[in-house]
């Protein structure tokens, strides 16, 4: 089977039909051939690291002179005898030349659902092979929209690593807001990966004010009595300890951790024994935007969404936020998965709080953000709904 379309912006237009029936040929047809090319390049990337036996062509086509167009298409149906079209993505000229040729030659025609990942014969359906399902990796999805994967975590299915993290929540949850001041005085004190841990209070606490001085003991003792600290000793002002295992010191490593790790569970681990929504998860998955290649000026932003979940071939971006939020995270969220998910994209905003701000409600609606308040209320089993809930289509 050779699959024939229109080049569109929108990658997943132009990958779709490849993912679900891996034809021999796919002919991309349009007027903008570095963007072409360029497509061509991160598609194949993906095809072959898949197996597949599809060979991308990249072909120019220009739409203004329509009987031009008819004769482009007319060769290209001489060539690939066993071509089918994809009418996704393109312009009105495009359908209207590949409704004539269809009806003239018989060339079967079909449409995509990127949605939902699903195919539609419009005519001619028996030609057609039973399609694959469709699915795309957190890294497939960022190459194909030209970005790279530089940093992901993605947490053991191991239980014990989840029962670590479940009882550094029981702590967390209890004082949402006191557990970033006591985390963020931590920091200042434990070097980056270091599991063994001394502090002299008084040196530790001297910079927080009266009311906040005694929430990092606080703290520590409630993890240690929830028992993620080993070798844990007070003598006088001095506490030491060790963190009892990775999953902990993971857990422990920044303020919100610990937040992204129970929405990653309830999302992907809980939500997914019973039914399976999400095919792919990342924590803390740094999105390297890489500059086209149509580009000549080189772009090295990098941008980290907390929860980065795949639903097929659907990305859903999911910021997770242990505190005070504004405005200005609703429209970070909207633009990078705007540009790394398309029209497509799912979005959604964990909090710990709620937020009286009708206006933040609004704002989050208008971008089509979720936002999902006082996760720390909320059981696994609850908050494993509410993000599925997001990901409804």
């Amino acid at each position: 089977m050779t699959i024939i379309e229109f080049f569109d912006f929108i990658p997943i237009h132009n990958a779709l039909s490849t993912l679900l029936l891996a034809p021999k040929n796919l002919v991309l047809c349009g007027t903008n051939t570095m963007e072409m090319y360029a497509f061509r390049h991160r598609l194949q990337k993906i095809i072959a690291a898949r197996g597949l036996p599809t060979k991308v062509k990249v072909v120019h086509v220009g739409i203004k002179a329509y009987p031009t167009l008819i004769q482009r298409l007319e060769a290209l149906i001489k060539v690939h005898r066993d071509c089918v079209f994809d009418l996704t993505g393109g312009q009105t000229e495009i359908f209207v030349a590949m409704g004539a040729l269809s009806e003239k030659h018989g060339i079967p025609m079909h449409t995509l659902d990127p949605a939902h990942g699903t195919i539609s014969p419009l005519t001619n359906a028996s030609h057609y092979p039973q399609p694959h399902p469709a699915h795309l990796s957190i890294s497939e999805n960022i190459t194909l929209f030209g970005g790279a994967v530089s940093e992901a975590f993605a947490p053991p299915s191991s239980s014990d690593f989840w029962q670590d993290v479940l009882s550094v929540w029981s702590v967390c949850k209890r004082n949402c807001y006191g557990w970033n001041t006591a985390l963020s005085t931590l920091h200042a004190f434990c070097p980056p990966g270091s599991f063994y841990v001394e502090l002299r209070m008084q040196e530790a606490t001297r910079k927080l004010p009266p009311q906040k001085k005694g929430v990092l003991r606080q703290t520590i003792r409630a993890l240690q009595q929830a028992g993620v600290l080993t070798l844990y000793q007070e003598k006088g002002d001095y506490i030491s300890f060790r963190y009892k295992s990775p999953a902990v010191r993971h857990a422990l490593s920044k303020e919100g951790a610990v937040l992204e790790l129970y929405t990653y569970y309830a999302a992907y681990v809980l939500q997914n024994r019973r039914k399976n929504i999400f095919t792919d998860a990342g924590i803390g998955v740094v999105i390297d935007w890489e500059s086209r290649p149509a580009s000549s000026v080189k772009d090295d932003v990098k941008n980290e969404i907390d929860l980065f979940l795949m639903q097929g071939t659907v990305p859903v971006f999911v910021s997770c936020k242990n505190g005070f939020v504004d405005t200005d995270e609703l429209y970070k969220l909207s633009v990078v998965a705007t540009r790394f998910g398309g029209p497509y994209a799912k979005k959604a905003l964990v909090l710990t709080q709620a937020t009286p701000d009708l206006s933040f409600f609004k704002r989050a609606k208008e971008l089509g953000i979720k936002v999902i308040q006082n996760a720390h209320n909320l059981s696994p089993a609850m908050f494993a709904e509410k993000l599925a809930d997001c990901a409804v289509k």
